[in-house]
Formats: structure tokens, sequence, C-alpha cells
């Protein structure tokens, strides 16, 4: 048998790749459905899209039911009317306000007074130290500064030593016999013709003879500090420096140290009670300006407190103007010492001023420099003035802000219109071929746009609407060629929200909590509006019911796709077996084939 050659199968066979194209034809039912599911998706997605315009547009429909009711307002202030320039004069110092609902028109004010706030002034003299105490003080209670000061050409050197030092020691007072003190030295030096007194009558410091204070080079606040001015004193050849002791020095003298504080005991404290406000206790070692303090730091009491040092008197002003009054409740011997046991309240004035408005005038009074006169029925405007003088203000309708509101609807609805017109849109390429969109073959949604167009345009039949205002395009609204929503009429627009914003709050807003069953001629057009979108976005309404549909369609398909895969898996196994099992017999083969050859060699 030379010569003779077995040749088994081919070896090396690529089955895998056999078994995956096998498996590609197995599978185009289960691709097919895939594909379906997948469309399904996408719609899916198409609709929630759908649902997020359909949501705006609602939102911005809800936002002009809430916006026009409230009647925007405008003001402006200028002065008085020139009829020979046929002008109004600027309003330097004035401002105005208004608010929603305001009264329409030209409002002039008159302001003949700007008033004044009430006052309570203590008994005159009260607020004296008495001659002790004023003695007592020191110059450092003066705030007079170190340094030199000059008396009669003679410098002085003032140390903090010096300033420690009180009024009577520095210029070597002694009891006068009088109920005074005198003296006439300058810090331990006797100076020849020079007289200090503090006299019982004023308590304050007179320095007379031939004297001459302050020269250029002096470095010390000592002639102001201490208060001396010249004076003339009648009827003598004297140069008179008298002192009218500084209102802050006067703060630092005890209650006790008054020329009233005598009847207040050691241990006496007692209340004092401001218009009903409880602003602390005090007794003879209170300070005058501690009182002053406590007053002045609490608010609710509604005045503000001052001592008057010239004239000896603690003075209560109210911080607002206006004829309030001003009560006072203090233990007899504290009210004794603040001179306020018998004080004059005068009360104060408003602002006055003559209000005209459509030919008629009034005369009228403000607490405060605001002139409020939604009081008298005019609405929220108000004048705030600083001067007297002629002021007109012009109350005008504002529909800004609503305007502002329209614009989102608008915005709200393109955006919905060219949502829809992309997802309905069927195109024919240069090949012919027809490519549909997501919605194309829904015909509710292909009809949803001009559903809506006629919820904006179909006019108001309900009785109560003006014809003047019963359509959309009557405020300036309209649709172009393409369906695009705008403010075709800017202006009339304005003229209508500014001269009767309530007709175009009842075209909008007629009925704003009616029905989608009420006929849409007694429905205002954002009430309309609202009701569609809320019952194709709600649960059982169009977008919910599609969705729905699609999702249990989804699950049907997925779980035919899913037994698919289960039967491919087994027919993919199968195939490997088959092919193993030949390649294995293959192998035997060509193992055979060999011997037989080597044995016929």
């Amino acid at each position: 048998m030379a010569g003779i050659q077995l040749t088994g199968l081919a070896s090396g066979m690529d089955w895998k790749t056999t078994v995956d194209q096998l498996m590609k034809i197995e599978q185009i039912p289960q691709d097919a459905l895939k594909a379906k599911q997948a469309a399904g998706t996408k719609v899916q997605s198409a609709y929630d899209t759908l649902k997020t315009n359909l949501t705006a547009l609602q939102t911005a429909a809800v936002g002009l039911q809430t916006g026009v009711s409230g009647y925007p307002r405008s003001a402006t202030v200028s002065g008085d009317y020139d009829a020979t320039s046929k002008a109004y004069s600027s309003a330097s110092g004035a401002s105005v306000s208004t608010a929603s609902g305001a009264t329409l028109g030209t409002f002039q004010f008159e302001v003949t007074s700007m008033g004044k706030a009430s006052t309570l002034t203590g008994l005159s003299d009260s607020l004296r130290a008495s001659v002790a105490s004023a003695g007592d003080l020191k110059l450092s209670d003066y705030g007079v500064s170190e340094g030199v000061f000059t008396l009669n050409g003679t410098k002085y050197t003032l140390t903090s030593e010096d300033l420690d030092k009180s009024v009577k020691d520095f210029f070597g007072l002694s009891d006068d016999g009088a109920g005074g003190l005198t003296g006439n030295s300058v810090n331990g030096t006797a100076v020849d013709g020079l007289t200090v007194t503090i006299d019982a009558l004023t308590r304050s410091l007179k320095l007379s003879a031939e004297t001459s204070l302050g020269a250029a080079g002096d470095t010390s606040s000592f002639l102001a500090a201490l208060g001396l001015e010249y004076t003339a004193d009648a009827g003598t050849p004297d140069t008179v420096f008298k002192q009218f002791m500084p209102a802050s020095t006067l703060g630092r003298v005890t209650l006790g140290g008054l020329s009233g504080g005598a009847g207040l005991g050691a241990a006496m404290d007692l209340d004092l009670t401001i218009n009903g406000v409880s602003v602390g206790q005090f007794g003879q070692d209170s300070t005058l300006g501690s009182v002053v303090s406590a007053i002045n730091g609490n608010s609710a009491t509604g005045v503000t407190a001052s001592i008057d040092s010239v004239n000896g008197k603690l003075r209560l002003t109210a911080n607002s103007i206006g004829a309030m009054g001003i009560s006072v409740n203090a233990g007899d011997g504290l009210a004794a010492a603040l001179g306020i046991d018998g004080p004059s309240v005068d009360r104060g004035t408003g602002v006055l001023y003559n209000l005209t408005h459509n030919g008629t005038t009034v005369a009228l009074t403000s607490d405060s420099a605001t002139l409020d006169i939604s009081k008298y029925g005019y609405g929220a405007t108000q004048l705030t003035v600083s001067n007297k003088g002629t002021y007109s203000v012009q109350v005008t309708g504002s529909g800004a802000s609503y305007k502002s509101k329209i614009n989102t609807f608008i915005t709200a609805y393109n955006s919905l219109k060219q949502m829809l017109d992309d997802s309905t849109k069927i195109t024919v390429g240069a090949d012919g071929k027809v490519q549909a969109s997501v919605f194309s073959s829904r015909a509710d949604i292909n009809s949803l746009l001009s559903t809506i167009r006629a919820k904006i345009y179909t006019p108001l039949t309900d009785a109560s609407i003006s014809s003047t205002y019963n359509t959309a395009s009557k405020i300036g609204l309209g649709f172009d060629s393409s369906g695009v929503l705008s403010i075709t009429d800017s202006a009339k627009l304005d003229s209508a929200l500014a001269n009767s914003p309530s007709s175009v709050d009842a075209l909008l807003n007629l009925n704003a909590n009616a029905v989608s069953s009420t006929p849409s001629g007694q429905q205002g057009i954002a009430t309309r509006i609202n009701n569609l979108m809320k019952a194709m976005t709600a649960t059982g309404g169009l977008v919910a019911a599609a969705k729905t549909s699609l999702t249990s369609q989804n699950k049907r398909l997925q779980s035919q796709i899913d037994a698919m895969t289960r039967s491919l898996t087994q027919t993919r196994a199968s195939l490997e077996r088959g092919f193993i099992a030949m390649e294995q017999a293959q192998s035997k083969y060509q193992s055979m084939t060999q011997q037989l050859t080597a044995a016929f060699k």
C-alpha cells in the first residue's frame, strides 16, 4: 500500500465565528423587540419634556392670576406748577412713594409749616451746682489740659498734678461770709488786683479786676475748658471773665450737689419714669450726667434729654414732631433735684399742609415729615418733605411688573410651541425618505397647539366683561403667521394696564377658581390655560395616561426579550456542544490517519 495517503477533515476550523453568525440570525426577532422598546423609552422621555413645558405654562398662567389685581402704581414729585412756563419746578429735598391700589391723579401739597417737637422744660436755675460742689470740681472735670496758659501777661504751666486740684484749691477760695467763695491767687501764687469768685447766686466762676487771659503760644485749654468769657460788668470799670459752666462739666455734679438736691437723703434711690417708661433709680450720689444718659439710652421714652447749662434747666424734647404730651413721674426729692417738680410743657405741632385733589382742598396735619394720605382714602401714597413749599405729586398706573408676568407667560407658550413643532414634524430627505418625529403619529398631540391657541384668542362672552377688553388682541397680544405669541402692540398693553387694570384683570382672570367644565366664554384667558394644563398633567390626564400605557408596553416587551434571551442562551450552548464534539471527532480521525500512513510506508 506504499504511496497511499489518507486525508482527514479540515483542521483548525473557526467554529466560534460560525456560532456567532448563526446567533445573529437567531437574534433578529429579539433585536426587533429591543428597537421597539427603545422607541417606547424615547417617547416616554418626550412626554416628560412635554409635561415640563405644560407645567411651566400653567405656572405662568397662575402668575397672571395673582398679578394685576393689586392695580400697580408709580409716582413722581415735582415743585409747584408755573402757569407762565407751563412746567413744574424741581422738588428739592422731597421724595414720594406709592403702592398698588393708590388713587390715580395729581395731588398738590402746600406745606405751610414743618412743625416742631414737644418739649418739657425744668425750672430755671434748678440745675446749678451748689457753691461747695462748684468749688470741689477739679480742673480735669472741666477738661482742662496740661500746658501753658497766660494771665495778665504771666505764663503758668499746668501739670497732671495741677489738673487734679479743685477749683477752690487752685484759686485759693475761701468763705466770703455771704454764702460764696472768694480768693485772689493762681495755683498758690497771689496775684495783685485779681478777684476770683464763686457767688451764691450763679454758683459760677468769675475773674475780675484789670485781668487779661490768654496769649499767643498758650498750649493749655484752660480758658476754653473753664468756659470763661469776657463780659462787661455793669457799674464797674473791671474787666470781667464770667463762666457759664459747660453742660459736660455740670453733668459730673451729683444730684446731691445741685441747688435743688438738698432734699435727697443719703440712702434714697427714687424711680424716674418718663411717658410711662422706667429709666432707673437715682439718689444723691448719682451724677446729673448719669440721669441724662439713662434717659437717652432708652428709646422707648420717645424723648431726648439735654442740659441747658446757661439757664440751669433740664430739657426733654420729643423725638418726633407733633402735639404729643410728655409726662414725668419722680419721687419728690428727685423731682426737686432735677427741677421737674413744676415743669412746663410746650406742645409741638405737626407738619401743616393743604392737600388739593380734583379741585378740592383740605387742611391736614402730619405727625412726621412723611405726609401719608392713605388715612384719607387715597391709597398708599406718601410724600416726604424737608422744607416748606408747594409740591405736585403725579400718581399713574404702572404695569411694568405685571407686563413682566405677561412676558413670562408668552415665553412659556412659545417654548411649548417649539417643543411640539420639533416633536411632531415629518421631514422628507433629498433621497425621498420620510423622517418621522417622536409624536408625528399622535393626533392628540398634533392638535394640542391649536387647542391652546383657541383658549388664548377666543373672546370672553360673560356679561361682566367690557367689549373694549374682551379679547387678547385688545390688550395688544397676538400670534404671528407662524403661530408665535407676542406683545404685538406694547403701547396698547401699557395703556390698558395704566388706565383700566381691572379690565385686564377680568380678561385674564375672570372666574379664577372656575372648573374646566365652566363655559369658555366665562373663563379668563389665564383661567382657561390653568384648567387645561392642570387636566393634561394631572393623574389620569393625557401625559400620565400615555406614560402608563408606554410603561406597560415596555414591561411586556421586556418579558418577551427576557424569554428570548433564555432561549438564545440554550441555542448557543447546543451549537457550541455540537461543534466541540465534532472538533473532538476530527482530532481522533487525524490521529488514526497518521498511524495508517506510518504503517504503509
